[in-house]
């Protein structure tokens, strides 16, 4: 099962990367923007790993430490994730989701 939720967490990125690369590198990025184009966005509520280890909105709330990334030592607090969220423009965003698909294939 976590081969598989981190296959769909690289395509749910890919898919991401592909919609960016059609944005003008200097616009400032806008996750509402990406959910009505393609359905989906960065945040953890379209995140395949974030859906499985993390329940949003019950009263037993996930642990983020069961998720592979974490384990790995990428939690979304420090690891490349954060580049994403923290991007101000596309171009940054593109650079950053780099790094996080990346990191996801080194976990197959």
């Amino acid at each position: 099962m976590k081969q598989e939720l981190i296959k769909k967490s690289i395509a749910h990125w890919e898919r991401m990367y592909k919609w960016v690369e059609k944005q003008k590198p200097d616009d400032i990025i806008c996750a509402y923007k990406m959910v009505d184009a393609i359905g989906e966005c960065w945040s953890g509520k379209h995140c395949p790993l974030c859906l499985e280890y993390f329940r949003f909105n019950t009263e037993d709330n996930g642990d983020c430490t069961r998720c592979p990334l974490f384990k790995a030592g990428h939690g979304c607090e420090a690891g490349p994730w954060i580049d994403v969220n923290c991007a101000f423009t596309w171009g940054e965003w593109l650079e950053a989701a780099q790094k996080m698909i990346k990191t996801l294939e080194e976990l197959k």
